[in-house]
């Protein structure tokens, strides 16, 4: 199991930029007819559900979460899927889903599945068809941090808002006709946990304005996972707040497919953040070597060819930053920005194969974890011998 633990490069001189909406990738230079750029998803087309189950069990262990401040801790075992293993703190300062209301996600969601008939205007309320119980952020909250992070909940009469009416009559209060916000006077009325009701009885819109809060305004929002969010499995990757795109970046071709038999490699492209991102390999130097688009109608020679990237299976490399700082990663690069590190995993040259991964990291006000949750399967991840890559810029 991968443990959490306390504690520039260019390939080629050509450009690609991505155009999400018809899916093509353009070229500063005309790209050979047959061409496709692998490792280069369209984002627009891509969600959490769309993600295979992550390859290998880990855990981060419970002496994380003094350290980064909210419940980081965490078990999975392989095949589990990317939505019950990231939660909403991971991905605070990179896609940053905090941001969203539950109305934000489906309006969303709904836009990008729609054929354009509907009136899907950001002031068209959407029913959304889920449970309190589906949105796992309700189990954390106390009655008081529920009027707090919903708006104008607190003018509501109890009586009016059937969860919080049966939560205050199995705890003896009679007086449901009273505005909630009156009632929270009352001590131990304002500590009521949520969690006490079988909340799959009630749906979303039973709390009046719930699904027009901010997940961030919800007391420990962090701990709650991608699937425990209504609607945030199913949002293409490009429609986050801080949405995964690419727009300019750099493709190599695969030249070579090496095993772990090489020794000493040096003219690297991966490594971390903290590192660089030329770290070099002494032994067990599993790679790819890389080289220059060709066939253009004539040789292309240039200082960046026979650069290496380094499987990360077996090299990991200094990771972290603040109070997260001294961890360990697979060597990798970041070619579509802080989100997720692309990681060669292993190579096969039997087959003249790679398998490429992705690891996700942990977010905090403090610091940033390494880049350890995965591996989890990258979208086009196996890639062989003359494949045209996308290395970003």
């Amino acid at each position: 199991m991968n443990n959490l633990k306390f504690y520039s490069y260019l390939v080629t001189p050509i450009i690609i930029a991505a155009v999400f909406t018809t899916k093509q990738i353009t070229s500063a230079q005309p790209p050979p007819s047959d061409t496709n750029v692998k490792l280069f998803p369209d984002w627009s087309d891509f969600t959490f559900s769309d993600f295979e189950p992550i390859a290998e069990g880990g855990e981060v262990s419970p002496g994380a979460d003094e350290v980064a401040g909210w419940e980081v801790s965490r078990t999975w075992q392989a095949g589990d899927s990317i939505g019950n293993v990231l939660k909403l703190g991971d991905l605070e300062e990179s896609l940053s889903p905090q941001l969203f209301s539950l109305q934000d996600i489906n309006q969303r969601t709904l836009s990008t599945a729609t054929t354009g008939t509907e009136d899907l205007s950001s002031d068209t309320p959407i029913a959304i068809n889920a449970t309190l119980g589906e949105f796992g952020i309700v189990q954390n909250q106390t009655l008081e941090t529920l009027v707090e992070a919903v708006p104008d909940l607190g003018l509501e009469s109890a009586a009016n808002v059937e969860p919080v009416a049966d939560l205050l009559s199995q705890n003896g209060v009679g007086n449901l006709d009273a505005p909630i916000e009156d009632l929270l006077n009352d001590n131990q009325i304002r500590e009521l946990p949520l969690n006490s009701l079988d909340l799959e009885q009630y749906s979303v819109d039973s709390i009046p304005g719930i699904s027009e809060a901010q997940l961030q305004d919800f007391d420990n929002f962090e701990e709650a996972y991608i699937s425990e969010i209504p609607g945030l499995s199913d949002l293409p990757l490009s429609e986050f707040p801080n949405p995964v795109r690419a727009e300019i970046g750099f493709v190599g071709r695969i030249d070579f497919i090496w095993g772990d038999a090489e020794a000493k490699a040096y003219r690297t492209i991966s490594g971390s953040k903290v590192e660089g991102f030329n770290v070099p390999c002494e032994s067990q130097c599993s790679h790819f070597e890389l080289d220059d688009l060709e066939n253009f109608g004539r040789a292309t020679t240039s200082e960046f060819e026979g650069n290496q990237w380094i499987a990360g299976k077996n090299h990991w490399v200094k990771g972290g930053t603040g109070c997260l700082s001294g961890g360990s990663e697979p060597t990798g690069i970041h070619p579509f920005g802080d989100s997720f590190k692309s990681v060669l995993w292993q190579t096969d040259e039997t087959t003249d194969t790679g398998e490429i991964v992705m690891f996700f990291n942990i977010n905090t006000k403090c610091g940033d974890s390494a880049y350890f949750i995965g591996p989890f399967p990258f979208p086009q991840g196996i890639v062989k011998t003359n494949d045209r890559v996308y290395l970003g810029n």
